[in-house]
């Protein structure tokens, strides 16, 4: 999503501290270029600002740290993620958080996209979906038994599609399920 650096958690404040406008703050430079081209009446690219914080871990960093800026206007926006399954901690309720695991899900949901695909495609669609849900299964069976063993849980981090099934293909791909020792949930 370009070659822009991405700003620190102490610039992103800075930044913050001396702003005027209206600004939302999301976790990934994905993120920011969904909601820069959604369209509303409510938010403006004239009148607001949309600032990535480089993941989720600098977003709730940023959060943490409002007593520092306490007359900016901000919001802050995140995927809800795992918080899907294990609920939103009370100390980030102050959060917006998506419906589903992450805004890609929030606008596919119910957007009738697949009427367009012919048949192939959608039974293309629907294997590789498939293998997905079936690798997210897997992966929030991880989390669930890292989070009960009180470890941090990375599982679920962004991994391209391409890594999970590459290519043309609609099956997870073997040497990926090797490194992450994938088992059937």
């Amino acid at each position: 999503m370009g070659n822009r650096p991405q700003l620190s958690v102490d610039e992103i404040v800075n930044v913050l501290k001396r702003s005027f406008v209206p600004t939302i703050l999301v976790e990934g430079t994905s993120d920011a270029f969904i909601y820069r081209n959604l369209k509303s009446s409510e938010v403006s690219r004239d009148r607001t600002t949309i600032i990535s914080c480089g993941g989720r871990f600098s977003l709730i960093k940023v959060f943490e740290r409002r007593s520092d800026y306490p007359d900016a206007k901000v919001v802050f926006v995140a995927d809800r993620a795992c918080f899907r399954f294990a609920g939103v901690p009370d100390e980030l309720s102050e959060i917006v958080f998506t419906t589903g695991y992450s805004i890609e899900n929030d606008i596919y949901h119910e957007s009738g996209c697949t009427d367009l695909l012919d048949s192939d495609d959608l039974n293309a669609f629907q294997a590789l979906r498939q293998s997905v849900a079936l690798w997210f299964a897997f992966e929030v069976e991880e989390h669930r038994r890292r989070s009960q063993r009180g470890l941090d849980s990375t599982v679920l981090a962004a991994k391209h599609i391409n890594e999970v099934c590459p290519g043309q293909t609609t099956h997870i791909c073997n040497d990926f399920k090797k490194k992450i020792q994938f088992s059937d949930p």
